[in-house]
């Protein structure tokens, strides 16, 4: 008999321990499950943090001729040492060199003090010189010139669970990765899934609401999820590899903001204070819905404003914080910013949390990797501008004379866009970005 056998939920074996396979026909109470336990970090928070990032990226370089990517010694060692100083990750697979067809299609979503990694493995040149956005720049997707007056948009986003709903984990981590697309102006024309699950330990039929979760949202928005690669892993795990296409004239990068632009946040802020909350058991019910509801609206606003002229560049918000992003933007345009601290856009359930300090853990770490870029005026705002957000708002640079008009586009698209600062010339001081 199974050894936490309880025949009011399992009605199969009664003579031995059942396989993974026989746990499908289980009667499973899932909402007394909590997924939350089963991950280390969660959403977008889940990334590896950006001092290990920094050294694992570095000395990453193409070879041109050769197929292999090659990875120095010194590199391997340093990151193995970090690794091993921050957390208990372990793994028996070899490091040595990466396949290039692997490493051209790999994102990275990371962000430092010096914001020199580039969301993709950083590498000396692009191999193609129809390589529009590469590994060379700092952002949401590669861009792939047709030749035709379009660019194929391409990017993989995924992440363990958030929440404890497997339906909302599914949804949240299908709109995050589609945002990448949106960021950049584009429309997603179809989705693979990427899908890891402790077979073991968790319901087969929990892992088929998350997949319901992500295909809800693909539908949802009319993009095919057309395929995907699963894995038995020891983590949940979900999200998507996205192709997108956009009109040349269309594309908005995170290097196009000017001095003048008007900074826009398409969401409040406060996604991973709710998170840490609800993985802690501090939330009340409100809070919880509150969570849920906002990790699962999509960007697509992003599609309907970059034919704009007065749009000037784009990005998502989400593991780094608002200034880790905003710090990406200003890097890759030459501008600084300056942002006003009570124009800031926040959840008012998370308020009671950010008066608490109830942080992810890796939102210290965020501040640490770019704290002596900002002038921290106001130091009540400290919580909002670091804390981690999965599946956060579209940040958004206009030209001042165009901002009634994208406005209205919002607007009607049933979306609310904040005015939070503006980018100024950039300083010749260390701090990029002035919150005032």
């Amino acid at each position: 008999m199974c050894e936490n056998f309880d025949e009011k939920i399992c009605t199969f074996c009664k003579t031995g321990k059942p396989s993974a396979f026989q746990r499908v026909i289980f009667v499973v109470n899932m909402s007394e499950i909590k997924l939350t336990s089963f991950s280390k970090g969660s959403g977008c928070g889940c990334k590896i943090q950006p001092a290990v990032l920094e050294t694992l990226l570095h000395g990453l370089k193409w070879t041109g001729n050769k197929s292999k990517f090659e990875v120095n010694s010194d590199t391997i060692e340093n990151v193995a040492t970090l690794i091993s100083d921050e957390s208990d990750v372990t793994s028996d697979e070899p490091i040595g060199t990466l396949d290039k067809s692997a490493a051209t299609s790999l994102k990275v979503s990371v962000g430092t003090s010096s914001i020199e990694q580039t969301g993709k493995l950083e590498l000396t040149s692009d191999a193609d010189s129809r390589v529009i956005v590469g590994n060379s720049m700092n952002d949401d997707c590669s861009v792939f010139d047709l030749k035709n007056g379009e660019y194929l948009l391409q990017t993989v986003d995924f992440f363990t669970p958030m929440v404890n709903d497997a339906r909302v984990f599914g949804m949240a981590a299908a709109a995050n990765a589609l945002s990448d697309i949106y960021a950049m102006g584009g429309r997603p024309i179809m989705a693979n899934a990427v899908f890891g699950w402790p077979v073991d330990d968790l319901p087969i039929e929990m892992a088929r609401e998350v997949l319901k979760g992500g295909k809800e949202i693909c539908d949802q928005l009319g993009v095919p999820l057309v395929g995907g690669h699963t894995i038995d892993s020891k983590e949940p795990l979900f999200g998507l590899s996205v192709t997108g296409l956009v009109k040349a004239s269309n594309l908005k990068t995170n290097s196009g903001a000017r001095a003048g632009d008007c900074i826009l946040l398409s969401k409040p802020l406060g996604i991973g204070m709710l998170a840490a909350g609800h993985k802690r058991g501090l939330n009340s019910e409100s809070q919880d819905a509150a969570l849920s509801n906002w990790i699962v609206k999509t960007n697509d606003l992003g599609q309907r404003i970059a034919h704009l002229s007065g749009v000037h560049a784009m990005t998502d918000v989400t593991g780094f914080g608002l200034l880790g992003h905003l710090l990406e933007v200003l890097k890759g345009s030459g501008v600084s910013a300056d942002i006003e601290s009570s124009q800031i856009p926040t959840i008012k359930e998370a308020e009671s949390l950010a008066a608490q300090f109830v942080l992810p853990d890796n939102a210290m770490r965020n501040w640490n990797a770019y704290e002596n870029q900002v002038e921290l005026g106001a130091s009540e705002a400290f919580p909002w501008l670091v804390d981690p957000q999965t599946n956060g708002g579209l940040l958004v640079f206009v030209e001042e004379n165009s901002l009634d008009e994208v406005m209205k586009r919002a607007n009607d698209s049933d979306c609310t866009l904040y005015k939070i600062g503006k980018a100024v010339n950039q300083r010749p001081t260390a701090q990029t970005i002035i919150v005032k």
